[in-house]
């Protein structure tokens, strides 16, 4: 049909209108086509990890559902998603009331999913022995083993049998359900998954060297489903590690992952998987006598539990309240201290906030970081090797690669049990420096400049001694491990020798104790004096009152006599520090800050040769 026009008869000979006939019928198929991938594409966002999504889309089912075009496999698609929606939710018994409204034919794979999801609410409802006989039903049928689905049913089976107390059926399906995924293609995260529960159900082991293996799987599966975005599968990794840490008397390990464990439940936003998290840490203070802390847990997994009418979060709420109480009472009558300063549980003889409750805070980083230190520091660290020096932060600082120019900072990770922390010390010198580069850049292109030359001598001034004042902290730290002169100011309070010692004198104190050749050539050293000469007159500028500067005077003011040939003075009659803030004045101040930190560097005494 070509050029058809909407008001023209029908070429199909009916004699109506083309936008009455043909054309509202091919607008209907269309639209029914785009109604079923509009239920597609909202059912695959009700699997989004943040809930925000997964709001959105349970409101565009809802929606889609009601449209008179809708089918009813449209209808029934839908209902799925929604079922899937509540679970993630938590809200286990809406989800089986959506489950008891569907009807499918009895002999259908669609039965077995519905099986398979009404066995998964009732496990999160604690009914574990019911749940489990539903997945021996499913698991029982053939058409389950041929079925696209299989391991995901095994999956979710492995985690009921535990619940109910039958592990060797959950080792027996996990496996198969490794298997499963091993075989598929791009099924990463449930293979991880599937091998994290394996370990979990390890860690029952009488066996040391099981739960040793089942401990490390366990850590290594977290940082490999943070790395794919499986924030579910890791929060259940970090509430197993937590709670088998906390049966251990492992406090610091179980308070670090128990709180990962509530920071990646609260982002997923399944409120069961939160309230369990907020009992198991309610649990692990409770041990630990931080009882102010284990009430305010409770309390928030009691008001989730009234939320979704769930009895599970309700009984166990009512549980862990008494136990607290219980515990508090006889804290009480034996004097027992309880709080930050009482003593650790952990039996380490130390309080509470200096032992395990240094991993008491809410996680910055949920992952090691990744990446380590710079690709040139094992040549480094061999070279040094070779003539019996360990590597140091002292050498790490005096390395000049083009990296070294363009870091911001110095870090340090220190690992605990089961968490870790980060310093910084800002490399305040490369900051400094190449803020005054790009400034300089900024003047050259244009002539009349004059606030971009003064912030370079300012910065440049301030690049050297930020470097200097660095080397200081890093050659008294280094000074402990290996044999070299400082000055006694120095080794005594390294903070007071930076603070109280003269710019200069410290250049010339470092550098004759860790630099081969010193002092510099003449060039370096007395175009470092001058610039340091020149700031301090700008900076402490003294208003004696006008000058005059027309006509202009035959000797010029002494701030501008002997000047190095490359800086180029304005022309124009001004004062003298207008006539010197030039744009060759900018570059010359970034280059002497370069040249006596280049000089420094490549003479530093302990550097590899």
């Amino acid at each position: 049909m070509v050029n058809q026009g909407r008001n023209a008869k029908c070429a199909c000979g009916s004699g109506k209108k083309y936008k009455n006939c043909c054309l509202l019928k091919k607008v209907k198929s269309t639209y029914e086509t785009n109604l079923s991938n509009l239920i597609h594409e909202a059912g695959m966002r009700g699997l989004e990890p943040e809930r925000r999504d997964r709001d959105e889309a349970e409101r565009a089912l809802r929606q889609l559902m009601l449209d008179p075009q809708a089918a009813k496999d449209d209808k029934f698609n839908a209902s799925l998603s929604l079922v899937g929606i509540a679970q993630r939710r938590g809200d286990h018994k809406g989800a089986l009331e959506q489950i008891d409204a569907l009807v499918v034919d009895e002999h259908s794979e669609a039965r077995l999913h519905i099986l398979s999801l009404r066995a998964t609410s009732l496990t999160q409802l604690g009914a574990h022995d019911e749940a489990a006989a539903l997945f021996d039903t499913l698991l029982a049928n053939p058409a389950a083993t041929t079925s696209a689905a299989s391991g995901w049913w095994e999956l979710e089976a492995g985690r009921t049998y535990s619940l109910a107390g039958r592990i060797k059926d959950a080792i027996r399906v996990t496996k198969s359900a490794v298997t499963f995924f091993e075989k598929a293609k791009n099924e990463l995260e449930h293979l991880t998954r599937a091998k994290s529960n394996l370990a979990i159900f390890m860690l029952d082991s009488d066996e040391p060297g099981d739960v040793a293996e089942a401990e490390r799987v366990l850590e290594t599966a977290c940082d490999v489903k943070l790395s794919i975005g499986d924030a579910e599968g890791a929060s259940t990794n970090f509430s197993q590690l937590s709670m088998h840490h906390c049966a251990r008397g492992r406090f610091e390990k179980a308070i670090a992952y128990g709180r990962k464990d509530l920071k990646l439940s609260r982002f997923v936003g399944d409120d069961r998987m939160i309230a369990a998290t907020l009992l198991n840490m309610a649990t692990i203070y409770l041990r630990v006598l931080q009882l102010s802390e284990a009430r305010n847990f409770v309390h928030e997994a009691e008001a989730i539990g009234s939320r979704l009418n769930n009895p599970d979060i309700l009984t166990k709420s009512r549980v862990i309240k008494q136990m607290i109480e219980d515990v508090g009472r006889s804290a009480s009558e034996q004097e027992v201290a309880i709080g930050k300063n009482a003593n650790c549980a952990c039996k380490s003889g130390k309080k509470y906030v200096e032992c395990c409750g240094r991993a008491d805070h809410e996680p910055v980083a949920l992952r090691m970081p990744i990446g380590g230190p710079s690709e040139d520091i094992d040549d480094i660290r061999s070279a040094l090797k070779v003539v019996g020096h360990s590597l140091l932060q002292l050498d790490y600082a005096m390395r000049e690669t083009e990296e070294s120019r363009r870091q911001i900072a110095w870090s340090e990770m220190r690992g605990h049990d089961g968490w870790f922390e980060t310093f910084e010390l800002p490399d305040m010198a490369n900051i400094h420096l190449n803020a005054a580069e790009s400034l300089a850049d900024q003047a050259g292109k244009q002539e009349d400049a004059i606030h971009e030359p003064i912030a370079c001598v300012m910065l440049a001034v301030s690049a050297l001694e930020a470097f200097i004042n660095s080397t200081a902290y890093f050659a008294n730290e280094a000074a402990k491990s290996r044999t070299m002169t400082l000055p006694p100011a120095l080794l005594a309070d390294a903070f007071t020798y930076q603070r109280h010692t003269e710019l200069t004198q410290k250049w010339t104190d470092l550098g004759t104790a860790l630099c081969i050749r010193w002092p510099p050539p003449a060039s370096i050293w007395g175009n470092f004096i001058r610039l340091v000469q020149l700031r301090n007159e700008l900076v402490h500028y003294k208003a004696e009152g006008f000058t005059r500067v027309v006509p202009v005077d035959k000797l010029p003011p002494e701030q501008l006599r002997n000047l190095p040939p490359e800086i180029v003075l304005r022309s124009t009659p001004s004062s003298w520090p207008v006539r010197l803030l030039t744009p060759s004045f900018a570059h010359w101040s970034v280059s002497v800050a370069n040249a006596l930190i280049h000089h420094f560097r490549s003479n530093y005494l302990f550097a590899p040769r």
